[in-house]
């Protein structure tokens, strides 16, 4: 029962993530096309300026960047919005049965850790997973991690996840990216998991995050 609760109270955050992002991308594409039409108009304005000036060939090599600027304008809204609607995380990734073990181990990972059992995410761990990261062994780094950033108080996705092809053999794959919030500053994961029929291993993980230079 508190899986299941758990599972709902999650499927509710990234619906509700998902619906942010797009509120936000919205907003930074009606920045972007003011932006852009205040310099549309600031041509036009001193075409109008010039018009006694110029003869018509000047008018019409003046018009045509016009209108040259406005389709770059339509272009770059569009371009931006569809690179932004890719990050977006709709509901339907994450109802995926791969992406949901993923989830949940990147769950476990996170609760190991608080609770300090290094070694539980260490046997779930490739021999090389956190080679991008550090240099001392997966219980060190792990106990160094946890030190610098404390407690985990909240993660959202912030990119859909990575689905890759199941092989013959059973052995598929999935990557996940978050923003989490720890008590002592917020850090950017990528985990990339691996999957070989029952069988979860944690093969790469990178983190950025301020406070662990601190």
């Amino acid at each position: 029962m508190q899986t299941e609760v758990i599972k709902s109270a999650n499927a509710i955050q990234y619906t509700v993530r998902g619906l942010a992002w797009e509120f936000v991308t919205l907003a930074k594409a009606i920045k972007l096309a003011r932006d852009i039409s205040a310099v549309c108009l600031q041509e036009v304005q001193r075409f109008h300026e010039m018009r006694h000036l110029i003869d018509m060939r000047d008018s019409a090599l003046l018009w045509t960047r016009a209108i040259l600027m406005f389709l770059m304008a339509v272009t770059a809204i569009r371009l931006y919005l569809s690179l932004e609607s890719n990050q977006v995380v709709t509901q339907d990734e994450w109802k995926d049965p791969k992406v949901v073990r993923a989830v949940e181990a990147v769950e476990h990972f996170r609760s190991a850790i608080n609770e300090e059992r290094y070694q539980d995410v260490c046997k779930i761990s490739a021999p090389h997973a956190f080679d991008s990261v550090t240099g001392a062994t997966c219980g060190e780094y792990l106990e160094y991690f946890h030190h610098k950033l404390g407690k985990p108080v909240g993660a959202w996705p912030t990119r859909v996840p990575g689905i890759g092809t199941t092989r013959n053999d059973g052995v598929g794959g999935v990557d996940l990216n978050y923003e989490t919030q720890y008590a002592q500053g917020t850090a950017y994961e990528h985990f990339e998991w691996q999957m070989n029929r029952d069988k979860l291993t944690l093969k790469f993980y990178t983190v950025r995050a301020d406070a662990l230079w601190r």
